[in-house]
Parts: C-alpha cells; sequence; structure tokens
C-alpha cells in the first residue's frame, strides 16, 4: 500500500531505486549537514535526526540538528538532544539539508534554507 500525503500539493512520489543513491552521494560529498525534521517534533522525526547526526558525526561529519520548537520532555534523554539548534545563524552554510520526518516544506522551521530543486531525493 503507497502512503498518501493528504493535503500536499504536488507530492513527490519515493522511489528508492532512484532516490536513494541521489540521498548516498549528497551525503558522501557533504562536510557540512543540516539535519532537520517538522515542527513538535514526535519520537521517530528526532530520533531518526539525532541517530543520522551520531552516524555522519562518526564519519567525521559537521552536523547541526535544527527544530526551533521545545524538544518533547520524554525524548531530551537521547543522545544529542541536548544539542538540538533552535535557531540557525544567518551566515550557516550546509553542504547537504536531510529531513527526517516532514510531509511538506511548509512543516519545517523558519530558518531552514529553501529548496531549490538541486539533488533532492
Amino acid at each position: 500500500m503507497k502512503a498518501i500525503n493528504k493535503g500536499v500539493d504536488n507530492a513527490r512520489d519515493w522511489k528508492p531505486a532512484e532516490n536513494l543513491p541521489l540521498a548516498i552521494d549528497a551525503l558522501r560529498s557533504a562536510q557540512r549537514v543540516l539535519i532537520t525534521m517538522h515542527r513538535g517534533p514526535d519520537g521517530d522525526a528526532l530520533g531518526s535526526a539525532l541517530a543520522l547526526a551520531c552516524t555522519l558525526r562518526d564519519l567525521g561529519r559537521q552536523v547541526t540538528v535544527y527544530n526551533p520548537d521545545e524538544l518533547p520532555y520524554n525524548f531530551r534523554f537521547l543522545r544529542g538532544a541536548s544539542e538540538v539548534a533552535k535557531s540557525l545563524p544567518s551566515e550557516a552554510a550546509f553542504d547537504a539539508t536531510v529531513v527526517t520526518d516532514a510531509g511538506a516544506y511548509e512543516r519545517l522551521g523558519p530558518e531552514v534554507p529553501g529548496w531549490t530543486g538541486a539533488a533532492c531525493c
């Protein structure tokens, strides 16, 4: 069964055979990575972001995890939760941005760099 993004205009299909290699290539070449998720993060959004951040840091990447909202108290014990940035400096630059959970760009925080259509998967 295919998930449907209700209320999302022009939702893109997830095609693993096409999209996964693009994501891997983007992360292999990136040194500065922004990881974010929908506002009001739940466990799967935050846990995925923090796990990926841990892995990328182990691979030598500079990683920023961003969400402008307060993290739910029951997830604050997670490794890296205390380091989630609530804002991004205006001069911040990233080679790749990963969104671990959001049905639409509009569900992200206000400081997430705009999507240009490049290297999107």
